[in-house]
């Protein structure tokens, strides 16, 4: 995960590759972990899932995440911890 005080390459196709890396870092160290989502809609809101995968869509690494219930539920890595690019947040353990 990247920190403030991190300095990203001023050349942009660096810097993407960069964040890139990163953002796939984070997906595949989620897995096995547990995750609680406060989403916006409401659905299986702040219940825990544990995250068994990472997939793509949307063109970006997104964790599978199975519930208790058996209901699954496909939710994008964002770089900022506790906030994912929809506004709904998460939290791991």
């Amino acid at each position: 995960m990247l920190e403030q005080s991190d300095e990203l390459p001023d050349n942009p196709a660096r810097r993407d590759a960069v964040l890139t890396n990163t953002l796939h870092s984070l997906a595949r160290s989620g897995v096995g972990k547990s995750i609680k989502i406060h989403r916006n809609d409401g659905w299986h809101n702040n219940h825990w899932g544990l995250i068994v995968m990472v997939i793509p869509s949307g063109g970006r690494p997104c964790w599978l995440i199975e519930y208790p219930d058996g209901a699954t539920d496909v939710f994008p890595v964002s770089l900022q911890f506790g906030e994912a690019p929809d506004t709904n947040s998460y939290s791991l353990r």
